[in-house]
């Protein structure tokens, strides 16, 4: 059973914190961008998470939270207005989301509710033709921080968690 208080307590003190981040309660959005059969990945480099654990140098998607800033004109505009900020944030990409196929369709990645925490996530699959490269994009990938890796090799990478495995070979 959810516990509401705690929920609102735990999302009290994410949001009070001095450095941003994602609140533990709220809505993920992550990126797929597929150029070929190939999809890119970030490095980690922050060590904490969520949910404990050193995950610096695994692999993840670009994504992260919904803030309230990235609820702009439309109820829908949310997602893809959070998708391109923290693609932007990552990986230095620009979504150019007036090319992507219509309807923009998110595919639901996860939930996880519990007495303390409700976190929900959905992804977004985006083609190569959809992005503008930029030249953080260009020093990210010579750094090692980005990499493309082929869809047959998705299974063989040490991801942050079994949900994004799931999320990136899916």
């Amino acid at each position: 059973m959810i516990n509401i208080e705690k929920v609102l307590g735990n999302t009290k003190k994410r949001l009070e914190r001095d450095e941003p981040g994602a609140v533990a309660t709220g809505i993920g959005i992550f990126v797929i961008i597929r150029r070929g059969q190939d999809i890119l990945v970030r490095t980690r480099t922050e060590k904490g998470s969520l949910y404990g654990g050193d995950l610096s140098g695994k692999k993840e998607l670009p994504g992260g939270a919904v803030d309230v800033q990235d609820f702009g004109s439309g109820y829908d505009s949310a997602p893809i207005e959070a998708a391109a900020r923290e693609l932007k944030e990552e990986t230095g990409l620009e979504l150019l989301v007036d090319q992507l196929e219509k309807p923009i369709r998110l595919k639901p990645a996860w939930a996880i509710i519990n007495e303390e925490l409700i976190d929900l996530a959905f992804a977004i699959d985006v083609p190569w033709s959809a992005i503008k490269e930029t030249s953080q994009y260009r020093d990210l990938l010579q750094n090692g921080n980005l990499a493309w890796i082929h869809a047959s090799k998705l299974g063989e990478v040490e991801f942050i968690s079994k949900r994004m495995t799931f999320l990136a070979v899916s």
